[in-house]
């Protein structure tokens, strides 16, 4: 199942490559009214606990970081990076009409951009004093 109607073209030529064609079944939907094969195909619960230890773990995390020197930004940046990815990995990226009542999915991601954001230059400028390479906008 993918949640990105983006996706399926990839998908696709990917069973196709491997010989499964055959076995896939195709369903498209964009109602609130598949609830039942949404929770079939993906752990939303699962989905839920990740998200909110991963707001529990950051929502700590202000702007002192990145005021408490480069290091320590480029530190809890490369914690929230990580923790994201894990988070990320375990979430289908359902439309919002698909999903139950206050997933905090949002709240998580809202909480990811905005340190990210507020960490990036203090922890880029560390990261380019250990490498040696010269700073360049958005790397």
């Amino acid at each position: 199942m993918a949640a990105d109607a983006g996706g399926v073209p990839v998908l696709r030529e990917l069973l196709r490559e491997h010989g499964l064609g055959p076995y896939a079944l195709w369903r498209t939907s964009r109602t609130p009214d598949d609830a039942r094969l949404i929770e079939r195909a993906w752990d939303l619960a699962a989905v839920r606990e990740s998200h909110e230890r991963f707001v529990a773990r950051f929502a700590a995390l202000r702007p002192a970081e990145a005021a408490s020197g480069d290091a320590a930004a480029f530190v809890a940046r490369t914690r929230l990076v990580h923790a994201w990815r894990g988070t990320f990995e375990r979430d289908p990226r359902l439309p919002g009409a698909l999903l139950p009542d206050e997933q905090p999915g949002r709240a998580a991601t809202r909480l990811f951009v905005d340190a990210w954001r507020t960490l990036r230059e203090p922890a880029d400028r560390y990261w380019h004093g250990l490498t040696g390479d010269q700073a360049t906008d958005g790397v």
